[in-house]
């Protein structure tokens, strides 16, 4: 029985480009019979109608621009097809066009295996966009089963049988092409209320679409060649260096791991010559691995690539700046360059820095209402003899500064969270306390450090925390959080406890998003809810 309301808050733009026709179109009926918005103008993917774009792999770039600005979500057709069937919605990072993502699509099942190896799996299966689906769900849209051997490739059931053998029924171009126009007729006939019975040519066509009509059985050493022959591509046979100070087990480790994969590994043992050896090598190395920010491999690649050691009045972004330089400029003027390493520094009151990332230290920056400011200030402070006026030098003032700031940040969120506490607010969250799952993305000491510094207060994950008292002392204001990661088991123990009190869940993601984003209006919790 298909559910008329599967897709009915979904607004979509099915992208054309890469697909066939009959499969442009079987695409929009799926959706619309499901109760989707379509929006009919493919320029209307640029506005903030849209919640979802199905879009081919070759067509990722296209949106990926407009991706980072606000959340829309990008999958693959593979997604509609899977949903539809299936029908209940599916995890639509799971399904994601980006070429970079190998197992996007795929939904691998994992028979008995020990708890070690089974984290690794799973990293590298969620890592390269892949889906983990329990044991017990191999009949519901698993493409792939892993296990020691290959000896379970006939189990499943007569369900499980009978489904892929539907799916695998033989069809033409031409079955499709009427069983598409007849379905399309009748939704427009009957768009509120289809009973269309789907011919069978056409489920095999969407299931075969959707990876569903054969289920895979595989080792699970097919996932590590999954990953090698990605690594291969990537790395394209370079030249590799690694550095004295790596430890000769975990050195010789690596060394294997980059040979597997072709790359051609430098290993320069000491000796009189060493130093001219590493020099000549480095010219000519891809990468240079080091375990630490030192040691002569480091320093030569760094004198050879002008990267620059970081400098901070209290944070640091990915472009460094030159330490030598600006670091007399800020002990002459009577400051202190802070030297915490990459997390936040809460004493500091200036962050420079050469381009604007959402890393930690100006997530936290802005939260916190300090000056985020440009290496121009320092310049200026170094030839008036002490420290100037600020605001000229804030990121955000120039309609130039777009040029080295990350698309995802709002260029006036510096001004804006600093102006707000010099008015009298405590900070971008203060007020708010915050559950944070020990499985967040970003990770959760970083996601502490950003709430306390904007004010909020970290609430810790232990049996003795009151989370009934707490939830009644949530306001719209001040209110009770948890941060979790999006693809959470609904078994989380945790999950359900919160869902139990009636905790508000909301993807990580968000405490980034609430400091970066447009502030007018400002970014709602509701949007990230789970």
């Amino acid at each position: 029985m298909r559910q008329r309301s599967l897709y009915a808050t979904l607004r979509c733009v099915v992208h054309p480009a890469e697909l066939d026709m009959a499969e442009l179109l079987a695409l929009e009926l799926c959706l619309r019979d499901g109760g989707a918005t379509l929006l009919d103008d493919a320029n209307e993917a640029d506005g903030n109608a849209v919640t979802h774009i199905v879009c081919h792999p070759k067509a990722y770039q296209t949106f990926s621009a407009q991706r980072n600005e606000r959340f829309v979500a990008l999958v693959r057709p593979e997604w509609v097809f899977r949903t539809f069937l299936l029908q209940k919605l599916l995890p639509v990072d799971r399904f994601t066009p980006n070429p970079a993502m190998f197992f996007s699509t795929l939904a691998i099942s994992a028979g008995p295996i020990a708890k070690d190896p089974r984290k690794v799996i799973n990293g590298l299966i969620t890592h390269f966009g892949g889906q983990i689906v329990d044991q017990k769900e191999v009949y519901g849209g698993a493409t792939h089963v892993l296990s020691p051997d290959e000896a379970s490739e006939n189990s499943g059931g007569l369900e499980k049988q009978e489904f892929q053998e539907l799916l695998q029924l033989s069809f033409t171009k031409g079955d499709i092409a009427r069983s598409v126009e007849a379905w399309r007729v009748h939704l427009s006939e009957q768009p509120n209320g289809s009973t269309f019975t789907l011919p069978s040519c056409l489920g095999a066509y969407m299931g075969q679409r959707a990876g569903l009509s054969t289920q895979y059985h595989v080792k699970y050493d097919w996932i590590e060649e999954c990953k090698l022959v990605a690594m291969k591509e990537t790395m394209d046979e370079p030249i590799v260096l690694l550095a004295q100070h790596i430890a000769p087990l975990l050195r010789e480790t690596v060394s294997d791991v980059l040979k597997s994969v072709d790359a051609k590994v430098a290993n320069v043992p000491f000796g009189e010559s060493y130093q001219d050896i590493v020099g000549k090598v480095v010219t000519n190395a891809a990468f240079v691995v080091c375990r630490y920010r030192g040691g002569f491999e480091y320093d030569e690649a760094v004198r050879q690539v002008d990267i620059r050691v970081p400098i901070e009045m209290g944070a640091r972004c990915r472009k460094y700046l030159p330490a030598e330089v600006y670091s007399p400029m800020v002990s002459s003027l009577g400051g202190r360059v802070s030297q915490i390493g990459r997390k936040f520094d809460t004493k500091c009151t200036h962050i420079i820095c050469f381009e604007l990332k959402r890393t930690e230290k100006f997530i936290a920056g802005c939260a916190a209402g300090k000056w985020i400011l440009k290496p121009s200030y320092l310049e200026a402070c170094s030839v008036a003899g002490k420290f100037v006026e600020e605001a000229a030098y804030e990121w955000g003032t120039d309609a130039s500064d777009k040029e080295l700031m990350d698309p995802r940040i709002w260029p006036e969120a510096p001004a804006y969270w600093r102006k707000e506490l010099a008015a009298g607010k405590l900070g971008a969250f203060a007020g708010w306390r915050f559950f944070i799952h020990s499985k967040c993305v970003p990770p959760r000491d970083m996601c502490e450090r950003i709430a306390v510094a904007g004010g909020g207060s970290v609430v810790p994950l232990i049996k003795s925390t009151d989370v009934a008292a707490l939830s009644k002392e949530s306001t719209a204001d001040e209110p009770v959080v948890a941060l979790l990661p999006p693809d959470l088991p609904a078994r989380d123990t945790w999950l359900k406890k919160f869902k139990t009190h009636n905790i508000e869940c909301i993807k990580a993601n968000f405490i980034i998003d609430y400091v970066t984003k447009e502030q007018r209006p400002p970014v709602q919790r509701a949007d990230y809810q789970i």
